[in-house]
């Protein structure tokens, strides 16, 4: 797992994250952080989870270069890429999922119609970036 969240590049991420442009963006931003570890706990994350976040997080400098690079371009691509994400948490949340299942959907949507291993590498390592910078899951 290590080592497909080593090879995640631009392309793999451009992949993840086509659906964004159709994304409103989001209007509640917040720029409090919590540890991940903390914040793995607030969750109610087993350590599978945690071994997938923590791999995950080899990742963060290149989806942070990425997004950084993307909002360039668009600036209101990171608010927007926020958006999708949380409107899929807070619908799983309010059908009553939590912990790891919550988790495990959160994957499962990050790598929704993404075919290549790659790619669906690439939307967890977003995942996991918004996990980490505090804007997808509870802090």
């Amino acid at each position: 797992m290590e080592l497909a969240f080593a090879d995640v590049a631009l392309p793999e991420l451009q992949n993840a994250v086509a659906w964004v442009s159709s994304q409103s963006p989001a209007t509640n931003g917040s720029f409090d952080l919590t540890a991940p570890e903390e914040k793995i706990r607030k969750n109610a994350l087993s350590n599978g989870a945690r071994h997938i976040i923590a791999a995950g997080l080899m990742s963060r400098d290149t989806v942070a270069a990425y997004v950084e690079a993307e909002a360039q371009l668009d600036p209101d691509f990171p608010e927007r890429l926020k958006a999708g994400f949380l409107e899929e948490y807070f619908k799983q949340r309010k059908d009553g999922h939590n912990g790891d299942d919550l988790f495990e959907l959160m994957c499962a949507f990050a790598q929704r119609g993404l075919r290549k291993q790659a790619d669906r590498t690439a939307g967890i390592a977003v995942l996991v970036y918004l996990f980490e910078i505090c804007d997808v899951f509870e802090k």
